[in-house]
């Protein structure tokens, strides 16, 4: 089994019933970041908008996880 520490930030939709913005979920198979979103329960279009920490080093979609990591999802800000 490994566990992902997932905290939402920003104004990033919340796709946990729960509403909290840390999460914690177990899953029993290897996932990359992608699958682990799609898991959650976010659309593919909401992926392609979103930036990924995970323990404090950003990574893209294919990053594999493992058992512990902290992952941070986020939207880009801009400004001007």
């Amino acid at each position: 089994m490994i566990t992902i520490v997932i905290e939402l930030v920003a104004t990033l939709r919340n796709p946990f019933p729960s509403k909290k913005r840390v999460n914690t979920v177990e899953i029993a198979d290897q996932l990359d970041l992608r699958q682990l979103i799609e898991f959650i329960g976010f659309q593919k279009e909401d992926i392609e908008h979103m930036v990924a920490i995970v323990n404090g080093v950003r990574v893209l979609n294919d990053y594999i996880l493992k058992d512990g990591d902290h992952v941070f999802l986020t939207l880009p800000i801009g400004g001007g």
